[in-house]
This record gives C-alpha cells, sequence and structure tokens, in this order.
C-alpha cells in the first residue's frame, strides 16, 4: 500500500427495511495512531457503526468513534458530566438516580433504566441535550 496502510471502504452486509431500518455495514483500516485503537468487535482494524470504545489513561478518559478519531475528556466523577464543543457531543458518568433539575440532559437522564443511571461504570455519550 502507497501508505503503508490498508483500508476497505464500507460495505453493507445486511440491509432489512423497515420503519426503522436495520443495516449492518463494515470497514477496515490497518493504520494504526499514536492512541492504541480499541479491537472492534470483528477484530483488530474492522469498524462497525456501534464500536464505540471508552478507555481510562492517566485521569484523562478518551472516546474512540468508528471514524478512527479519539476525543479527550478530563476524569469525571460519578453524576458528573463533559462536553466536546468541537463534536457538540456530552459524556455524562453514571453513579446517581437524578441529574439537577436545570440539567440540559435532566430529561434524557431520567428515560434510562435505572440499573445504567446508578452504576458509576456506566457511561452516556450523546449529542442531543
Amino acid at each position: 500500500p502507497l501508505l503503508g496502510a490498508k483500508v476497505l471502504p464500507g460495505e453493507t452486509d445486511i440491509a432489512l427495511p423497515g420503519p426503522l431500518p436495520f443495516i449492518l455495514s463494515r470497514t477496515y483500516s490497518s493504520y494504526r495512531t499514536k492512541t492504541p485503537a480499541p479491537v472492534g468487535s470483528l477484530g483488530p482494524g474492522w469498524k462497525m457503526p456501534a464500536d464505540i470504545r471508552l478507555q481510562l489513561r492517566d485521569n484523562t478518559l478518551i472516546l474512540s468513534d468508528n471514524g478512527g478519531r479519539s476525543l479527550y475528556f478530563e476524569h469525571l466523577f460519578p453524576g458528573e458530566d463533559g462536553y466536546s464543543r468541537s463534536e457538540s457531543l456530552w459524556l455524562v458518568r453514571g453513579g446517581v438516580a437524578k441529574l439537577d433539575e436545570g440539567h440540559r440532559l435532566a430529561a434524557l437522564w431520567q428515560a434510562l433504566p435505572e440499573e445504567l443511571r446508578l452504576s458509576p461504570h456506566r457511561y452516556l455519550a450523546t449529542n442531543s441535550p
């Protein structure tokens, strides 16, 4: 390969029509970044739309999206949130039953199952307040 990486563009494996269509697609890239990419559901180099990973390194949270980008957030304590202005993305750590009433994500947070909200090991990533 010219760039030292093998890249396969997205392929759709399954597409089921309906009011809420189900589409399973995947891409492959052997390119390596400074931040070690986590292994996707299909193995190293493979990515699917649902492959989003959160890593904790030296009190920094690294959210790796399915496009190969890494977004950095400061460490969050239970119930705290972080916001990426460049991506318009919120990251909220579980561990509390409710967010403050004035919080932009309070209604969305309450719609989550209680076991997810109460677990400090769960995080919510969303771009819609």
